[in-house]
């Protein structure tokens, strides 16, 4: 078998893994189902502001530590004289991670419940990070781990533990406070607790991918690997920019004291329209140890044709969620909470960012990959300003909108900038014939939603979801046959 059929071959099982794991992320989002439903839009409201400004913690503490002990042990574990770095990489992601979760802890009692305190002087938002910011290094083991794992090519503990037990244990939690009758701060302790249990089964894949003594070996003689700080530093700050870019709307919603109720309407918005953007993750996830051993051999064409590659499957598989998700946005977040009424036009924006992802965001992965990570910071954060710009003089203006805006343009911005990039670094593109066919299939089932549409017109629900399922029904086999035609194709012209 060549070495792009066996590329392939191990993108789509590993992309399946991913998957099912993504599709226990599914999870989140009936997460705050419950806490809205049994603890009141308001009290959600809260709780998610608390959940992205972890969510943001996250970030800096392990975002490049994370794509670099991918990177750097999918780099030495197939090389049985090279095995030794894999616990050196390891056990130097392990002390950075704790020493910067330790310092985030610290700046948060100094300085953050100040911060939180000034915005919800109830004190319910800083009485909750006061418990939540304990999860920081906890998660970060936990991470370090499966990262670890996944520079193996082991892509199932991470979809298992990340992907489906954190969202699952949350829900448990949240339904455990509810019976005892808890308050937001229980919220926040079976947040902490969730994370507990994921670290004691992380310690179990550990020991049964790892030699405990070997890691030991290597927190004796701690040398640091100057490579893979070269790499983390500016990567964890690209990463915490384009979490800021994604999570910046709702976070200066809150700056600027918007009702809880209303940040929790266009938060579980937001939501509903990012989980379109896993598509893409699960794919990228086994990608880029891939692309880390291609740019190593140099073989820049086949980088190039697995990037259109994955793309045409990204996209074709995007279609038809983004267009379920405008359709029936608002009975989706009726499924929240009844008082989440209205048009949500603004998630209507938020779908561009999630569609670009699939479409350009793979040339970031590869960018990364490739160990050109200074690029994408400067990208992110460049970015990362015009998006808080924007959000400061949207935002008093035109509220939920202006937020979604603000959020949509800074990420279109971001993908444009990667997708040039690629192309000038490592003379690596998008191959149109490849991927963008899907936008070929679109053509009969788009003229079909829109005849329906003029002809059936009505907003009763079974009519919509008539008008719905007819294109959908058109475009589905079409993209599916077409798919494994470019695969016949590219099979016979070898």
């Amino acid at each position: 078998m060549r070495p792009d059929h066996m590329d392939e071959k191990t993108i789509k099982k590993g992309t399946l893994v991913n998957a099912l794991g993504i599709g226990g992320k599914a999870l989140l989002p009936l997460l705050f189902i419950l806490i809205t439903r049994l603890f009141g839009p308001e009290r959600m409201g809260i709780f998610f502001l608390a959940f992205v400004s972890m969510d943001i913690a996250f970030n800096i503490t392990l975002s490049g530590l994370k794509d670099g002990v991918i990177l750097f042990i999918s780099k030495y574990s197939h090389k049985s004289d090279e095995k030794d770095k894999v616990y050196k990489i390891l056990a130097n992601a392990l002390l950075i991670t704790l020493g910067v979760s330790a310092l985030i802890v610290l700046f948060y009692y100094i300085a953050g419940n100040v911060i939180a305190l000034n915005r919800y002087p109830d004190g319910k938002l800083a009485g909750a990070l006061s418990i939540m910011i304990w999860s920081l290094p906890v998660f970060a083991v936990v991470n370090m781990i499966t990262s670890a794992t996944r520079g193996l090519l082991v892509m199932k503990w991470d979809a298992i533990m990340i992907g489906f037990l954190r969202p699952f244990f949350f829900c448990l939690t949240v339904l455990t406070v509810a019976l005892l009758k808890g308050r937001l701060n229980d919220l926040a302790t079976g947040y902490l607790i969730a994370n507990v249990l994921l670290l004691f089964l992380a310690l179990l894949i550990f020991f049964r991918q790892f030699q405990l003594s070997k890691l030991l070996e290597a927190f004796r003689f701690p040398l640091w690997d100057r490579s893979l700080l070269k790499f983390i530093i500016p990567q964890n700050l690209n990463t915490t920019f384009n979490t800021l870019i994604t999570n910046l709307d709702v976070m200066m919603l809150g700056l600027f004291k918007t009702d809880p109720v209303l940040i929790g309407y266009y938060g579980m918005g937001a939501q509903i329209v990012r989980n379109v953007r896993q598509i893409k993750v699960a794919f990228a996830g086994i990608l880029g140890p891939i692309v880390t051993r291609l740019r190593k051999d140099r073989n820049y064409p086949e980088m190039e044709r697995l990037f259109s590659r994955i793309v045409s499957w990204t996209i074709s598989i995007a279609f038809p969620v983004l267009f379920v998700v405008g359709v029936f946005r608002s009975e989706l977040l009726q499924l929240f909470h009844k008082s989440f009424s209205g048009e949500a036009l603004f998630m209507l924006v938020l779908l561009i960012p999630p569609f670009l992802s699939c479409l350009m965001g793979m040339a970031g992965d590869i960018i990364v990959m490739t160990g050109h990570v200074t690029w994408n910071l400067i990208n992110s954060a460049t970015v990362a300003l015009l998006n808080c710009i924007l959000n400061y003089f949207l935002i008093p203006e035109w509220g939920l909108m202006g937020a979604a805006v603000a959020t949509a343009v800074s990420a279109t911005i971001v993908y444009l900038l990667q997708l040039f990039e690629a192309h000038v670094l490592l003379s690596v593109q998008l191959r149109v014939n490849i991927a963008l066919r899907p936008f070929l299939y679109l053509i009969l089932p788009a003229i079909t939603y829109a005849l329906l549409s003029a002809y059936l017109p009505g907003k009763d629900i079974l009519l919509r979801i008539i008008k719905t399922a007819l294109p959908l029904l058109l475009y589905i086999p079409v993209a599916m046959m077409d798919q494994k035609k470019i695969k016949q194709k590219h099979q016979s012209a070898e």
